[in-house]
C-alpha cells in the first residue's frame, strides 16, 4: 500500500513540475508578470537562449541577450501588451505587441527611450483600445507620460 502511494505521489509530483516549468509566475501587485528564460505568456516566448519572440518572430529591437522580461496584463479585449526587455542593468526597451497579428512597436519618444526616461510598470488602456497611455519616472519624480496611437502604430 504504501509503495502505490508514494508512486502515485511521485507521478503527480513530475506531472506538476513538467506543467509549472513552461508557465509565468502569476501577475505581481501592479498587474505586470516577469518571465524566465523557458517561459512563454500569451504567445511571447523568453527563450533558453535569451531572445524574445512573438509567435515566430523575434523582438530584434531588444537586446541580443536579454536578462529582465515583464509583460503587462493585456488590453481589455485581449489584444495588445506591453513588453518590456533589458540587457543586464540596463534601460528597458519598452514595446507595444499586437497579441492577434503579432505586430511589434517599440515605443520611442523625445522623452522615452534606451538613454532617457524610464517607463514604469504602469499602462492605461483607451476603451476603444486606440491608445495606451503610459508612465515614466524615477527615483522620487514622475516624468512625462506617453501617449501610444495603437490605431495607426
Amino acid at each position: 500500500m504504501v509503495s502505490k502511494l508514494s508512486s502515485i505521489f511521485f507521478v503527480a509530483y513530475f506531472l506538476f513540475v513538467v506543467s509549472a516549468s513552461g508557465k509565468a509566475q502569476e501577475p505581481g501587485e501592479n498587474g505586470w508578470t516577469g518571465l524566465s528564460a523557458g517561459q512563454t505568456l500569451y504567445g511571447i516566448q523568453y527563450r533558453q537562449d535569451r531572445t524574445v519572440w512573438i509567435f515566430d518572430r523575434k523582438i530584434t529591437t531588444c537586446s541580443e541577450v536579454v536578462e529582465r522580461l515583464v509583460i503587462s496584463q493585456p488590453s481589455q479585449t485581449k489584444k495588445f501588451a506591453v513588453v518590456m526587455c533589458a540587457a543586464g542593468e540596463g534601460p528597458d526597451h519598452p514595446h507595444i505587441v499586437n497579441l492577434v497579428s503579432g505586430a511589434i512597436y517599440p515605443i520611442i519618444s523625445k522623452g522615452i527611450g534606451p538613454d532617457k526616461a524610464l517607463l514604469d510598470e504602469w499602462v492605461n488602456w483607451s476603451p476603444n483600445e486606440e491608445y495606451a497611455l503610459l508612465a515614466s519616472g524615477g527615483e522620487g519624480f514622475q516624468g512625462p507620460m506617453v501617449l501610444a496611437n495603437l490605431k495607426n502604430g
